[in-house]
């Protein structure tokens, strides 16, 4: 990953949550390309990969709803000023409003990390999207019933695009310097949601216990994206600078795979890592960005007969399809990496984290046989 027309200047970075998945790639590469730049993390302080980070960072301890303490903490960052501010962990309004009223005169630049989620609670676009809903699908429907019903179904989503709507406000009124991400499901390394991890171990005994997807995970195309091209997109956006300042761009792989495809490449992978798999049935399926139409039914359940099937409840977390990235490509010639390469990083990550770090394995998730045999295939594994 490379950065063109980063001052060597120090810059002094701070970061909102964030720090065990997307934001560690993001302090990484900070830590790597610029060692002069001060980076400042505020979260709870949680360790979810049982270690500290590998980095040299200022590190502040908050719980973001004790809003007295929050409120306090945020008196002391606006005695400084801030080249960029990232904040991955606000989810609704008072979250970034308390922030902002703060310290908008103390940030260059900030950073929402939103979600895709946001076009849950907003009406369906009134034309077909052959590529997936775009930014400008962010409407809110015009009746107060609707959009009382979609923000009941989806709070997330409300909360996420509440944010976003009081940040242009504020744009708009006091030109904050402020760009949001909506971002699809995220995977890669040190990935926390397990919902990745829970279909590459089921992916290693489906011989023996066969996924059972709906007919719709076959052919729905869905959106993902790699946590390290989250990383390069803000990147880009923070290089960009006032070109983005209260823009709001989707974040995605370029590839849009059905599950059923983000699967079968997944086993693909793990079949190139292990010879106790069967790799006749593990062919990679290419992934084609005009398989389908896009649906905007709700997402059907899982066949009826099957006794195990959560495709539902792993992934997607959105039941509309796939994000159109267009916008980012085009005006910031923004890239992402192919998902095949960014899968096969993922793949190989969970493989060694199952020894790595055996208490976090999402074990639970499965019934008892499927556990059994899921330790066996990686207890054989290591007296190969």
């Amino acid at each position: 990953m490379e950065y063109d027309n980063m001052s060597e200047k120090g810059k002094k970075i701070l970061l909102f949550g964030g720090t065990e998945f997307m934001g560690r790639s993001l302090v990484s590469h900070f830590n790597s390309l610029h060692s002069n730049w001060e980076i400042t993390l505020l979260n709870r302080g949680n360790m979810y990969w049982n270690q500290e980070l590998p980095f040299q960072v200022n590190r502040i301890y908050c719980d973001r709803q004790d809003r007295s303490l929050f409120l306090s903490v945020l008196d002391q960052l606006a005695k400084e000023e801030w080249d960029l501010v990232i904040d991955f962990s606000a989810f609704e309004r008072e979250d970034v409003e308390m922030l902002v009223e703060k310290m908008k005169n103390k940030i260059k630049h900030y950073i929402f990390i939103s979600s895709d989620s946001v076009y849950m609670v907003c009406a369906p676009p009134s034309s077909p999207r052959p590529f997936g809903r775009s930014e400008v699908d962010s409407i809110r429907p015009s009746s107060k019933e609707e959009r009382d019903n979609l923000n009941e179904k989806d709070s997330y989503g409300n909360g996420k695009l509440e944010c976003e709507e009081y940040l242009l406000e504020s744009f708009k009124q006091y030109s904050f310097p402020c760009t949001s991400l909506r971002l699809p499901d995220v995977f890669g390394p040190f990935d926390t949601t397990d919902r990745h991890w829970r279909y590459q171990l089921w992916l290693t005994v489906s011989e023996q216990f066969p996924l059972q997807l709906s007919e719709e995970s076959k052919t729905k195309r869905l959106g993902f994206v790699f946590s390290e091209d989250v990383v390069s997109a803000i990147i880009t956006v923070f290089q960009n600078g006032e070109k983005t300042f209260g823009q709001s761009y989707n974040v995605a792989c370029q590839e849009t795979p059905t599950l059923e495809q983000y699967l079968s490449q997944v086993s693909y992978f793990l079949s190139q890592q292990s010879s106790s798999l069967s790799t006749s049935n593990l062919k990679p399926i290419p992934v084609d960005r005009n398989r389908s139409e896009e649906s905007d039914e709700s997402s059907s359940s899982s066949d009826s007969d099957s006794t195990f099937s959560l495709d539902s409840e792993f992934l997607p977390s959105v039941d509309f399809g796939h994000i159109d990235t267009t916008k980012i490509s085009t005006q910031l010639n923004w890239k992402p990496t192919p998902i095949q390469q960014s899968l096969q990083k993922t793949v190989s990550f969970f493989e060694r984290a199952f020894y790595e770090y055996p208490n976090l394995v999402p074990l639970s998730a499965f019934d008892s046989m499927m556990r059994e045999a899921i330790q066996k295939r990686y207890q054989d594994l290591i007296k190969k």
